[in-house]
Parts: C-alpha cells; sequence; structure tokens
C-alpha cells in the first residue's frame, strides 16, 4: 500500500524537537520522536509504499522501533489524515482519501466465496478527469486510476466473490483485488450479501 499525507496536512518541526502533523481539523504531537519515526514522518509527506519504509526502519534500526511506526501510522489513519493508494504493476491503481475527521477505518478480510456487490448508495462521477466513488453513508472518496479498477468496480455492480473476481479480472493479483476490497469497504461503498 502506498502512503502519503492528505494534501492540507503538515508535517511542522517544532523548536523543542517536536513533530506536528497538522491539518485544518486536527493535529498529532510526538515530544520525542526517534531519528527512524522522524525520517519516516518525512518519506509521508511525498508518497511512499508501506513495504519501503519498514524496510528503511529495519536497515537503519532494526526491529526496535517498528511498533512505534505502526502506531503512528495507526494514528495518523485515525484521523484522517493519510491517502493510500493500492498499486498494481507498480501502477496507480484506486486512491482512498477520507475527506473528515469523523471518518472511521474498517479492515476486511474476505473469504472466496463470500458474495460482494456495491452498495445501493454507491455514487460515481468524474472529477479533474478521474472517475470517483463516494456515498452519503462515509465521508471518504476512492479514485480509480485505471482501466483495471473500472473493470472491478464494473464487477461489483452485481453480485460476486473474490473467486469470480479472480477469474474475471486474470491480470489483476489477488493481493490487488484483496486491498482493493479492503479499501472499499472502509469507503462503505461495498456491502456483503
Amino acid at each position: 500500500m502506498h502512503l502519503k499525507f492528505q494534501q492540507d496536512a503538515t508535517l511542522i518541526q517544532e523548536a523543542e524537537g517536536c513533530l506536528k502533523v497538522k491539518s485544518p481539523w486536527t493535529e498529532l504531537v510526538w515530544k520525542t520522536p526517534a531519528s527512524s519515526l522522524r525520517q519516516a514522518l518525512n518519506m509521508l509527506i511525498q508518497g511512499v509504499h508501506e513495504e519501503f519504509l519498514v524496510e528503511q526502519l529495519l536497515e537503519k534500526d532494526g526491529d526496535r522501533d517498528l511498533i512505534f511506526l505502526y502506531h503512528a501510522l495507526d494514528r495518523l489513519k485515525e484521523r484522517a489524515l493519510l491517502s493510500l493508494t493500492v498499486f498494481h504493476e507498480e501502477v496507480p491503481f484506486l486512491t482512498f482519501q477520507p475527506l473528515t475527521p469523523s471518518f472511521k477505518w474498517q479492515e476486511m478480510s474476505v473469504s472466496e466465496e463470500e458474495p460482494l456487490k456495491l452498495t445501493r448508495f454507491c455514487i460515481s462521477y468524474e472529477l479533474n478527469g478521474e472517475q470517483v466513488l463516494e456515498t452519503p453513508l462515509n465521508a471518504a472518496r476512492m479514485t480509480l486510476k485505471s482501466a483495471e479498477s473500472l473493470s472491478l468496480i464494473r464487477a461489483l455492480r452485481k453480485s460476486t466473490n473474490l473467486k469470480e473476481l479472480k477469474a474475471l479480472l486474470p491480470n489483476l493479483s489477488q493481493e490487488t483485488i484483496e486491498k482493493a476490497l479492503s479499501l472499499l469497504n472502509s469507503a462503505k461503498v461495498l456491502q456483503r450479501i
């Protein structure tokens, strides 16, 4: 998963050595962050793959600060300060963006046979030349970044399951489909039937 600070989030270095992530609706402060956490937060300005972030931390400090990194990422997600992008073959596939601090994350795992479908409240429109999905049920936006992501959404218009999706979309890895389904679920545009 590719992680990046929301457009309106700013990373501020305080005089006392504190680091602050601030947006119009919230802020998070780390009073004495480890240098590895400081480096990780700086990487989130431009955006970084989570796996690369973890590798960098492990190379620099071993697994000593790994728990602090994941705790920081969880706090940033809870405060709607991160956008997440699923990549497929090094190309952006689908981007998830919380729109307000009232947004709540809902991780999801799916069994092969479990029926899924887009919710009837799913709204699709074009914004800046990209296809977007939203729902009034949650304050989040899904931006479809590729033809393959559009194919996934088309397949989800009717009841289907993970096994059928893999057969319908053979170019997509199971990991890509599962990550996309998890984000669609978090955005509440996906329902289990």
